[in-house]
């Protein structure tokens, strides 16, 4: 794990992007290598793609 990077932010900034819908169980368990993964998307997240930036943009579906 990074040396910048609480556990409790990633998971505070993790929960954040979530879909109010989505129920959260009380307790996750992960392992080590699965925060590894999370962290590494946390710090250098994907570039959105069209499909996205067209959503967020309010654009109609292409279909």
């Amino acid at each position: 794990m990074a040396d910048n990077v609480k556990k409790g932010h990633l998971v505070e900034t993790a929960l954040r992007e979530l879909p109010a819908n989505i129920a959260i169980p009380p307790s996750v368990t992960v392992t080590a290598r699965s925060f590894d993964a999370v962290e590494a998307v946390v710090k250098k997240p994907r570039s959105p793609t069209k499909a996205l930036r067209d959503l967020m943009a309010g654009k109609p579906l292409e279909v």
